[in-house]
C-alpha cells in the first residue's frame, strides 16, 4: 500500500509539472545584423518575430498573461516594438469601416526604414499596425485601458500615424495610403469611434475625443487638405469628406448628440 501511495504521488506530480502554464516564443532571422528581443513574464503568452534583410530590430516585452503578439519585417532599418503590460492583448481583429483588408500580423514591416511602436497597459486590447513602403512611423499607445481597438495601416513613404488611447471599448482606425500623410487620433473615455482615410500625399487630420460614445469619420483624397474635429461631452456625429487640394475643416462639438457632415470638392466642370 506504501508503494502505490508513493507511486500515486509521484504521478500526480508529473500531471502537474505537464500542466504547468507556458510561455511560447519563435524568431526567425534570415539576413545581417537582425536584433529580436523578446521578454515575457507571466502565463501563456505568445511571441512570434520573423525577420528577413539587414538592421532590423524587434522588440517584444510581455507582462501578465495570455498575450499574443507577431512581428514581420522584411528590408532594411526596420523597427518595432511593443510592450504589453496586463491580460489578453492581441492583434486587432475588429473590421474597420472601408479598409481593403485586416493585418494579420500585430506588428509588419515591408520596405526600408520603418518605425512601428506600440505601449499597452490594460487587458484584452486588440492592435495592428501595417506599414508597406519607406520612412512611415505609427505610433500607438493605449493607457490605463481595456477591450480597445486600433488598427493602423500605411502604404507609401513618410507617412505618420499617431494614436492615443485611455479609456475602455474605444476604436481608432487609420488607413494611410500615399506620401507624408499626418494622422492623429485621441480617445478618453468609453465607446468612442473614430475611423480616417487619408488617400492621396500630404493630408493632415486630427481626431480628438473626449466623453462617451461619439463617432468621427474622415475620409480625405488628394493632396494637401486639412481637417480636425473635436467632440467633447457624447454622442456626437462628426462626418468629414475632403476630395482635392488644399481644402480646409474645422468641427466642434461640445455637448450631447450633435451631427455634423462636411462635403469638400472641386466643382464639377
Amino acid at each position: 500500500m506504501k508503494k502505490l501511495s508513493i507511486l500515486f504521488a509521484v504521478l500526480l506530480l508529473s500531471l502537474s509539472l505537464v500542466a504547468q502554464p507556458n510561455n511560447v516564443s519563435d524568431v526567425i532571422q534570415d539576413g545581417d545584423d537582425n536584433i529580436a528581443d523578446v521578454l515575457q513574464k507571466g502565463d501563456l503568452n505568445t511571441a512570434l518575430i520573423e525577420q528577413y534583410g539587414y538592421l532590423n530590430e524587434a522588440i517584444i516585452g510581455q507582462i501578465g498573461n495570455e498575450n499574443y503578439n507577431t512581428t514581420y519585417q522584411e528590408g532594411e532599418g526596420n523597427y518595432a516594438s511593443s510592450t504589453e503590460l496586463g491580460d489578453g492583448n492581441t492583434f486587432a481583429t475588429p473590421e474597420p469601416p472601408n479598409f481593403e483588408f485586416i493585418p494579420l500580423w500585430k506588428q509588419f514591416q515591408l520596405g526600408d526604414g520603418n518605425v512601428a511602436e506600440i505601449d499597452v497597459v490594460g487587458s484584452y486590447n486588440n492592435l495592428a499596425q501595417y506599414q508597406e513602403g519607406n520612412g512611415n512611423v505609427a505610433v500607438t499607445a493605449t493607457i490605463a485601458g481595456s477591450q480597445n481597438a486600433s488598427v493602423i495601416v500605411q502604404q507609401g513613404d513618410g507617412n505618420y500615424s499617431d494614436v492615443t488611447i485611455e479609456g475602455d471599448d474605444n476604436l481608432a482606425c487609420n488607413e494611410q495610403r500615399g506620401d507624408f500623410n499626418e494622422s492623429q487620433i485621441i480617445q478618453f473615455d468609453q465607446f468612442n469611434v473614430a475611423c480616417v482615410s487619408q488617400l492621396g500625399s500630404a493630408n493632415y487630420s486630427l481626431v480628438d475625443q473626449m466623453g462617451i460614445a461619439n463617432e468621427s469619420y474622415v475620409k480625405q483624397s488628394g493632396f494637401g487638405n486639412y481637417s480636425t474635429v473635436e467632440q467633447h461631452i457624447g454622442g456626437n456625429l462628426a462626418e468629414v469628406t475632403q476630395i482635392g487640394m488644399d481644402h480646409s475643416s474645422t468641427v466642434w462639438q461640445d455637448g450631447l448628440t450633435n451631427t455634423a457632415v462636411v462635403v469638400q470638392q472641386f466643382a464639377t466642370p
